[in-house]
């Protein structure tokens, strides 16, 4: 049981007992007069330092900063897997894909096939070594007399006497364009581009722009049903990106800036905060750059949370500041006696900010990289609000600043009585925490990871509505690649090997997810059909190696190197799937890797590759470096609290209200059923990170208070009405800022915003009606603090 408190710690101003509005003495604790002064820097050398370190790094970012959310770009080439992947495309195309949907009644006339062959012609032009193919060019194996030849399936010799109905008859009795390069019913057709070079999104955006240009000059654009395939998800994905830059940064900025103005009505807020927000950016792109990345998707939050992290500080240092004015202290004393309010739980909340963005370290690009560059950002802004700034004031700083007692003060007064409220009903507090955790296990157990690249846009976006019609008319565009390794030169001709690869192929056409597997054993197979006179009991794998090896000697063509290399020891599978998440991806691998572990013990190296591979393994390692990240943070966090408060047990105390949002954000995720990607997965650390420095702010004055002789309820009044406010307005202004990410136009921002501003509400809530409570609670046990109790006698603050 609880010792309850005394009457007087919880009766409000009216009763007489707490005077919420009394001023309390400047007075130190002993050793604060010996701590660092950073006011006693020169004025002008630290304008300079703030300026340079505000603008160098910015505009060296800006400067030569891209923005980019390719495959590569997001996972960077350091895993075996990219490495993996660089080498295969030394060997075999890109994977990459652009598609242009036509559709009509009349495509089949002339007067459209044959501006299509144009098309074809300007863009194997435009793009060196890239292959375009439509039904004009599709090759074809024929055979007759004992020889075969290659031909193009709807080439204008071929063509030229036929008429529209009879073309179509003919396209659509090819087993191989049905689905592939023409709808089953003949009402759509498609325009395949597989680029040699595929290079970033900004070289993407320009293919897909020429595209378009000479569909117009060719007067395509009436046929024009849609582009899809992964350049042009790429695309979209980099213009949304460019949206959040060009709308989200601007509109973050001017709310932070408003909301600093509202505060506190004082032009230097707003300078300190455009000054603090460009040095922490700056040095967040800089590092960006450093570390060889574009700007992707993951880095575009950077703006958003920066202002708010920035305004964060600055609250809480001007609030000091303006405390001490309204006390009547003015120049170097008001600063000085400011900077030893705050400076040391600034520096804390800085270290355990820094330390949460660094737990995202345990995952691979580019959460390790967001982790880093956001850490270094918030140690200089530490550095600059609470080293460089104040020199500025004692030297520029005549001004007066708004009374706390209005605007911002009001807000003290309900803070306490909440405070107060949750110390007097400390069993409805615990049995509310306690409830919540028994409702919230169910809930957390639900959340899963899935990155569902259509989900990401709008549904209403026009890729998103091309690829739902391509996926209804033809065969899915996503590849992946199963590349098998032989052990020596032409291994992988033999017929034994061949077979291996044929099994192989034909269980992955069994898959659901799995719309056409195409190997080299479809070239054998028709050749060897087109050499016997096209007999269909032919078209099947030959048993002789040495008649295979005079196939492949006579067929040397491009299509033969798609699938096998030069040395014959190489083999590629390519399967066309319609798997557009990374759900989808593992549950496929599940089924494939015990196969492809089979096809190893028989002396094959099998290896699966891809972009969409790629992609699902990465956040895979995401989800599974991040439960990591959660636990490194908290004991990173747990023993910086410990330092501060040079406490275990008090450090215990002030993680236990932290957990709690960050469980309250996996009970959304749950309840909602969000899956977690590459973007919501950092959240976790990044809130436990956030919430715990209004904690530190909170329990700092408390403790310092207890330290001067306070007893506990007076401690918790003083620290919840000075603090309280600050924590408060930051609580707003972070929400308020982050919750601008929810009108991003891609979907892992807009959850981002969402999710972080309902837990840093959360941490919000814990703090005012839980901590006060723990506080009370653990009021009997010695450890947690030193200090007289609330029933000995206390000096009251004057």
């Amino acid at each position: 049981m609880h010792r309850p408190l005394p009457c007087c710690a919880w009766r409000l101003p009216e009763s007489g007992n707490i005077s919420l509005g009394a001023k309390e003495p400047a007075t130190r604790l002993k050793g604060e007069n010996r701590l660092p002064r950073p006011s006693r820097i020169p004025a002008w050398p630290a304008l300079v330092c703030l300026i340079v370190i505000a603008l160098v790094p910015l505009l060296f970012a800006l400067s030569r900063l891209e923005v980019s959310t390719t495959t590569h770009d997001l996972i960077g080439p350091d895993s075996a897997e990219a490495r993996f992947e660089q080498k295969i495309r030394a060997r075999f195309p890109q994977d990459a894909n652009l598609i242009a949907l036509f559709a009509g009644p009349d495509l089949f006339e002339d007067h459209f096939l044959d501006r299509l062959d144009k098309l074809i012609e300007a863009r194997q032009l435009a793009l060196p070594g890239a292959q375009v193919l439509s039904l004009s060019n599709f090759e074809r194996v024929r055979g007759g007399d004992g020889e075969f030849l290659i031909e193009a399936l709807l080439e204008p010799d071929r063509r030229a006497g036929l008429s529209a109905e009879q073309r179509r008859e003919l396209v659509l009795a090819d087993t191989g364009a049905v689905r592939h390069l023409v709808s089953e019913r003949g009402d759509m057709i498609a325009l395949l581009i597989l680029p040699a070079v595929v290079g970033d999104s900004r070289q993407r955006v320009q293919m897909i722009d020429e595209l378009r240009a000479d569909i117009r000059s060719l007067e395509l654009d009436g046929h024009l049903a849609g582009m899809t395939g992964s350049i042009a998800l790429n695309v979209a994905a980099t213009e949304a990106v460019w949206f959040d830059i060009r709308a989200l940064g601007p509109l973050s900025l001017g709310l932070g800036l408003l909301l600093m103005l509202w505060m506190f009505r004082r032009p230097l807020a707003i300078l300190a905060l455009i000054a603090t927000m460009s040095a922490a950016l700056g040095t967040a792109l800089c590092i960006t750059l450093a570390r060889g990345f574009p700007f992707t998707m993951v880095t575009a939050i950077l703006i958003p949370l920066l202002m708010a992290l920035s305004v964060a500080l600055l609250v809480h240092w001007f609030n000091a500041l303006a405390y001490h004015a309204n006390a009547g202290r003015r120049g170097r004393e008001r600063v000085e006696a400011a900077h030893a309010d705050v400076h040391r739980p600034a520096l804390f909340t800085s270290l355990t900010t820094a330390a949460a963005f660094l737990s995202l370290s345990t995952s691979p690009d580019p959460v390790r990289l967001f982790g880093q560059s956001v850490a270094a950002a918030v140690i200089v802004q530490y550095l600059c609000v609470m080293w460089l700034l104040p020199a500025l004031l004692v030297r520029w700083d005549a001004g007066s600043w708004p009374d706390t007692g209005r605007g911002l003060g009001r807000i003290g007064r309900p803070i306490v009585r909440l405070a107060l409220l949750s110390m007097r009903q400390i069993g409805l507090v615990i049995a509310l925490m306690l409830l919540f955790l028994l409702l919230a296990i169910p809930l957390v157990q639900r959340v899963h990871m899935d990155a569902q690249v259509l989900s990401f846009l709008p549904a209403q976006h026009p890729v998103v509505l091309s690829t739902e019609l391509f996926n209804s008319e033809f065969h899915g565009y996503t590849s992946v690649e199963i590349i098998l390794t032989g052990a020596e030169r032409d291994h992988l001709i033999q017929t034994a090997q061949l077979q291996r690869i044929a099994e192989l192929q034909d269980w992955a056409s069994a898959q659901p997810e799995v719309d056409q597997a195409l190997s080299l054993i479809d070239l054998i197979e028709d050749i060897h059909w087109a050499f016997n006179d096209e007999d269909p009991a032919f078209r099947r794998l030959p048993e002789d190696d040495a008649l295979i090896a005079q196939y492949l000697l006579v067929y040397d063509g491009e299509v033969l190197d798609k699938y096998i290399d030069r040395e014959r020891r190489m083999a590629r599978i390519l399967l066309l799937t319609t798997i557009y998440s990374s759900a989808q991806m593992r549950s496929f691998l599940e089924r494939l890797n015990p196969i492809l572990a089979t096809i190893k013990a028989e002396g094959l190296a099998a290896e699966v590759t891809g972009e969409a591979y790629l992609l699902a393994i990465n956040e895979q390692r995401i989800l599974s470096g991040q439960l990591r990240g959660l636990i490194v943070a908290s004991l990173t966090i747990l023993l910086l609290l410990a330092l501060l408060w040079r406490s275990l047990p008090a450090a215990l105390l002030c993680m236990l209200p932290n957990l709690f949002p960050v469980m309250l954000v996996l009970v959304i995720l749950g309840a909602l059923g969000m899956p977690l990607n590459a973007i919501t997965a950092m959240i976790t650390a990044i809130i436990l990170g956030l919430s715990v420095d209004d904690t530190i702010h909170l329990y700092h004055g408390y403790q310092r208070r207890r330290n001067l002789g306070h007893g506990r309820v007076w401690s918790v009044v003083y620290s919840y009405r000075r603090a309280g406010r600050a924590v408060t307005a930051t609580t707003a202004i972070l929400t308020g800022v982050l919750l601008v990410l929810t009108l991003s136009r891609f979907g892992p921002t807009m959850e981002f915003g969402l999710l972080t501003g309902a837990g840093i509400f959360a941490a919000w809530l814990f703090d005012v009606l839980a901590l006060p409570a723990l506080i009370a609670l653990v009021a009997r046990w010695r450890c947690f603090e030193a200090g007289p109790s609330d029933h000995e006698p206390v000096t009251r603050p004057h």
